[in-house]
């Protein structure tokens, strides 16, 4: 437990990628009128919230020495936005950091991410297979949401969905160092199995504050398990050799390297880690491909310059093993995604959770603008299933 006390100044700047911004809005010192919250690491509650200074700093009073969690919010305002002009489309400075406090430490710098609009973000993602009594698991009642984030009409014809590579641990057969080329490569994301939405161009637009599903079978699961949820009117669903094709709904075309598992088509499951990637529009073949070290199967790279949005998430099952496994530093390139989360447990109730975006704010037309600061860990958060609505 925290012990002692000090007296603290908070000092919370913008992100160092984001300068253009800071410099845009005159924030080179600190970003004024930031919502601070401050709590005690590991022991809950909401603990003190500040609103930092002009030059974005926080004075604290006899704080108690030991670790705080440290969560900032700060909206722009619509002056501030045009005020941004081209120096992109970020509406607001969020993060979570970690300090630690003590006598002989007086002061702390925490650097925060801008929250960009983007255009098609993934706003809901639940592939946790259910758990059968007898040792076997149903994993084909899964879906991802998709959602508009921008305030234009995106067409969904062509774009990519890809379940990359992505290991977060140590391994006999797969080092963290020998694999680093792949895992961390700073020119895009790694992946076998890849499928694009059908349609000659225009086919199906998806208007700002829609949102789109995509089922691995959209039937009604519920009718198979209990518990499982309904999936009828999914927009999209993947097809493979070995499910019912539901006939209203339209298919997946899949690109994948290999055929995958279990006959459904992309399922998106991993039960201990995952990197979800949306891409532009793109002719498959004409993706680099390579083989993985130690490997013999072909992966094709998506380009990070045609990346619209990524998550990763591993499992808090890999925080428990005795002894620890060894971590590597990160599951993708930070220029894709900075940090990701420990949203999955293994327990046999996940099936009913999902990981969802982070509703940031919502418009005076009701819509709402989601979380973007690429990064996993802070944007996105367990949460019930709800597919076709975005939870606030």
């Amino acid at each position: 437990p925290p012990t002692g006390s000090a007296d603290f100044t908070l000092t919370i700047r913008p992100d160092p990628e984001d300068a253009g911004v800071a410099q845009q809005l005159g924030w080179a010192a600190g970003i004024p009128g930031a919502e601070v919250s401050i709590a005690q690491a590991g022991f809950g509650g909401s603990g003190q919230t500040f609103t930092t200074s002009a030059t974005g700093t926080v004075a604290i009073t006899g704080i108690q020495s030991g670790s705080y969690r440290v969560s900032v919010r700060r909206l722009l305002s619509g002056a501030e936005i045009t005020r941004l002009g081209t120096a992109g489309d970020a509406v607001a400075f969020v993060g979570e950091s970690e300090i630690s406090v003590s006598s002989s430490s007086g002061s702390a710098t925490i650097n925060v991410p801008a929250s960009r609009r983007r255009s098609l973000v993934i706003s809901e993602f639940s592939f946790r297979s259910r758990y059968i009594p007898g040792g076997s698991t149903y994993l084909f009642g899964g879906f991802l949401e998709l959602y508009n984030n921008s305030d234009t009409t995106v067409y969904l014809d062509g774009v990519l969905i890809a379940d990359a590579y992505a290991t977060v641990q140590e391994l006999p057969l797969n080092p963290c160092a020998i694999m680093e080329p792949f895992r961390n490569d700073p020119l895009g994301i790694w992946t076998r199995f890849l499928a694009a939405f059908p349609g000659s161009g225009r086919s199906y637009p998806l208007r700002p504050g829609a949102n789109v599903v995509v089922a691995t079978d959209a039937i009604d699961h519920s009718v198979i398990f209990p518990g499982m949820i309904d999936l009828r009117a999914a927009n999209f669903e993947f097809i493979g050799s070995a499910d019912v094709d539901n006939p209203s709904v339209p298919n997946m075309i899949d690109h994948s390297l290999q055929v995958p598992l279990f006959g459904h088509g992309m399922t998106l499951h991993n039960s201990l880690y995952a990197a979800v990637v949306i891409g532009s529009a793109a002719d498959p073949a004409t993706l680099p491909r390579s083989k993985l070290p130690q490997g013999t199967q072909d992966y094709n790279r998506l380009p990070r310059e045609g990346m619209l949005d990524v998550l990763t998430t591993a499992n808090t099952f890999l925080t428990q093993q005795q002894p620890p496994i060894i971590f590597c530093p990160q599951m993708v390139n930070a220029a894709i995604d900075r940090r990701y989360g420990f949203f999955q447990a293994d327990t046999p109730d996940e099936y009913l959770v999902s990981i969802s975006r982070k509703v940031l704010t919502t418009l005076p037309d009701g819509r709402f603008v989601l979380q973007h600061t690429r990064t996993s860990a802070n944007d996105f958060q367990r949460t019930p299933r709800t597919p076709g609505t975005v939870q606030r």
